[in-house]
């Protein structure tokens, strides 16, 4: 959403709250094709199927984000007392646990909006008042920022474990098992990420409706978040190859950690027998 211009006002596609729910286009929307492109030959009959069990998933995956926020509380706790905040590991792990919970909250503020307790959804599905839209943009806006940092920083860690067990005299260890040097570490990936969620914000558009479809138009000024933007596009684009490549970079790492065990054991047991 580029607040430096004002929304965007549309009476042409009244319909583009439905651009969710379609895979290529928004069938109700400009310049769609039907092609009949879809991801199976009875992808048409079966679609009731594949909704129920979307709804299904959307349903375990709010119920997890509060599960997610308790469970983090004692965990938070439990991170934050005096032996383990001198440690590297630890209080990378504090970073990640601030992660989920700022993942969390911002989850349950979208939900909470939801509920319709601050104002009362009328006759116009898939229109909302502007802070309505602003808040589900923002939350969007979080979780983007709260999964890539928690991302790099469980690699970070990964790839820290497999570097201090291969060099363990290394003075580059010796400096980043230094509390100062975890924290800084935190603040940094905290920062490029929430730039990284800033471009998303950027990116979003948000569109004026002077037409409710059906013409049942509400009380309140109609807005709509536009998902087919091409620079939003773009961004899921490349924050999808992000993510690919982070876990396939936390794979490879984590076989570097096991090959790094497994040879710093055969040194031990070379030792051992070693008069």
């Amino acid at each position: 959403m580029k607040t430096n211009k004002p929304s965007r006002t549309s009476t042409i596609d009244p319909y583009d709250y439905f651009t969710d729910d379609f895979i290529y286009s928004d069938p109700f929307g400009r310049g769609y094709i039907n092609n009949n492109d879809y991801l199976t030959e009875n992808f048409q009959q079966m679609a009731g199927y594949y909704a129920s069990i979307l709804g299904v998933l959307h349903q375990i995956y709010d119920i997890a984000v509060v599960v997610n926020f308790i469970v983090n509380i004692p965990h938070l706790f439990i991170l934050c007392q005096k032996e383990l905040r001198s440690n590297l590991v630890y209080i990378i792990m504090i970073g990640i646990c601030l992660c989920d919970f700022i993942h969390s909250i911002g989850k349950m503020a979208k939900i909470f909006m939801t509920w319709h307790i601050i104002y009362q959804m009328e006759e116009c599905p898939g229109v909302y008042p502007y802070y309505h839209i602003f808040i589900d943009v923002f939350s969007n806006s979080t979780q983007i920022m709260s999964r890539r940092c928690s991302a790099f920083l469980a690699l970070f860690i990964a790839a820290f474990r497999s570097f201090s067990v291969s060099f363990p005299m290394s003075s580059a260890v010796n400096f980043l098992m230094k509390a100062r040097s975890g924290w800084l570490i935190v603040l940094i990936i905290g920062l490029i990420c929430g730039g990284w969620s800033v471009v998303y914000f950027q990116c979003t558009t948000i569109e004026k409706l002077l037409m409710c479809p059906g013409g049942l138009t509400p009380s309140y000024v109609m807005y709509v978040h536009v998902t087919t933007g091409k620079a939003e596009n773009l961004f899921h684009l490349i924050d999808g190859c992000i993510v690919i490549a982070v876990s396939f970079l936390y794979i490879v790492m984590a076989l570097a950690l096991m090959i790094a065990l497994a040879a710093a054991k055969k040194r031990r047991k070379n030792l051992k027998s070693d008069k």
